[in-house]
């Protein structure tokens, strides 16, 4: 008897997807300055992608609101 092995619900990418996807994650990680050897996730990419999400949230919220911000935060 032989078993069939369901295959894994992986997403098919293209060799464009793959670089475009390293490209964001390369831009991410440097924007979060870890190319820094002082910065405590040096040499990591672990959470960079949530941390962007939370950053895409608290902008959305704050999105027309920069009249609430310091004004040295708002020049960033």
């Amino acid at each position: 008897m032989t078993l069939k092995r369901k295959r894994p619900m992986i997403k098919k990418t293209t060799v464009e997807q793959d670089r475009q996807r390293v490209m964001r994650m390369d831009s991410l990680y440097t924007l979060d300055e870890r190319h820094r050897p002082d910065h405590p996730m040096h040499g990591l990419y672990t959470g960079l992608h949530q941390e962007t999400l939370v950053a895409e949230k608290w902008m959305e919220k704050l999105e027309g609101m920069e009249h609430l911000l310091p004004s040295r935060i708002s020049e960033l």
